[in-house]
């Protein structure tokens, strides 16, 4: 008798899509930025919810603002729905054609009523979270029977935006047992490529996502777009897009591999030509042994000091995640935050910071009307 294939309820959005998604097992230790600034934001929640006070006392700007929307999000908004909370408890429900699992970032039960949370420190662009978080009401409703309504929330801490929305028992069931059924009638070859790819674990060895990558590549090989007006345009590029940013993480992947590989074994090549890791040679100046040095040298061209400072300044540039490393580590425990924001106001008062914008390339939604979605802003 063959074993359960086991889901977890992040999956789940996947697996909406494709059901190829079925019991693939999750790359919970993936190396990347992205991944471990989550990891920390969601033990920054965890502490918060759970012992009702949490402290980010690091120096890194990005975590720095995601620990406080949260804080924000939290302290003014759903504190008071979640008395008693339960704080990434693993759950675990038995169903007829898979197991469900899953470790909601946070739920409270009162009654019949169940409130669940889950912290995103992504950005809310394509991402389809509501399946992850039907997924953690029905464990929750499983695990305590009283229930007959839930609110899911999902906190999209980069745009201090909340989707919210409530289900009642008899709709939640009603769609695990749609999952159900579909994983029921999968016949364990088919798969359906689409954006979500890119999010799957077997990216690597989807047959659908390679047959979706080489029409990619083909695509982009043919791309015309002055052969195309607005309106085409309009019609193909988000798709296409998506299929481009496919490309771009295999890509990576490729390039990530061939750099271990070559660090571990050494030159590949086909006895004409080789590919080799080459040293690239990088100088840096030690400012406190450079400075007067410097000073000396442009005295000698320049008529005064103010010339020497104005010239200087011109390519002396301060690293603010520095200078917040060294007031963290001068500042005493409770001020930390406190110096920091000072520092940071004197500068801008005094006219010492530029801020820029940088334009990217971002695929979101197109906002409709949804009487089951209410948007809201952390207080």
């Amino acid at each position: 008798m063959n074993q359960k294939p086991t889901n977890r309820c992040s999956s789940l959005p996947i697996l909406e899509r494709c059901l190829g998604m079925t019991g693939a097992p999750i790359r919970i230790g993936t190396a990347s930025e992205i991944a471990d600034v989550g990891t920390d934001v969601h033990t920054f929640g965890a502490s918060l919810a759970r012992d009702g006070q949490a402290e980010y006392e690091g120096n890194d700007a990005e975590m720095g603002f995601l620990t406080g929307q949260l804080r924000r999000a939290w302290e003014g908004r759903f504190k008071d729905e979640f008395p008693n909370p339960q704080v990434e408890k693993y759950l675990e429900a038995d169903l007829p054609q898979f197991i469900l699992s899953g470790h909601p970032d946070c739920y409270s039960v009162q009654g019949t009523h169940a409130a669940i949370l889950d912290w995103k420190s992504g950005h809310n662009t394509d991402a389809d979270v509501r399946g992850q978080l039907l997924g953690y009401a029905y464990l929750v409703m499983e695990a305590h029977p009283a229930v007959a309504e839930v609110d899911l929330y999902a906190v999209w801490l980069r745009e201090a935006n909340i989707t919210h929305w409530p289900f009642t028992r008899a709709q939640v069931i009603e769609w695990i047992r749609g999952v159900n059924r579909r994983v029921a009638r999968w016949d364990g070859t088919s798969f359906t490529a689409g954006p979500h790819c890119q999010y799957c674990p077997r990216f690597h060895d989807c047959p659908a996502r390679t047959m979706r990558a080489h029409s990619a590549i083909r695509d982009l090989a043919a791309f015309d777009p002055a052969g195309m007006d607005r309106a085409e345009l309009a019609a193909r590029i988000p798709a296409f897009h998506e299929g481009v940013k496919m490309i771009e993480k295999q890509c990576e992947a490729y390039r990530a591999w061939v750099k271990q590989d070559l660090r571990e074994n050494g030159p590949l090549g086909d006895g004409e030509t080789e590919l080799c890791l080459y040293n690239q040679r990088d100088t840096t100046i030690d400012p406190q042994i450079a400075w007067p040095i410097l000073q000396d040298a442009l005295r000698k061209k320049l008529p005064d000091e103010d010339s020497v400072r104005d010239t200087m300044s011109g390519f002396i540039k301060f690293q603010k995640g520095k200078i917040m490393e060294a007031i963290t580590e001068l500042s005493a425990a409770r001020e930390k935050g406190k110096d920091k924001k000072m520092l940071m106001l004197q500068l801008e008062e005094a006219g010492a910071l530029t801020v820029t914008h940088t334009q990217v390339l971002q695929t979101r939604k197109v906002k409709h009307d949804d009487p089951d979605t209410h948007a809201d802003t952390p207080g």
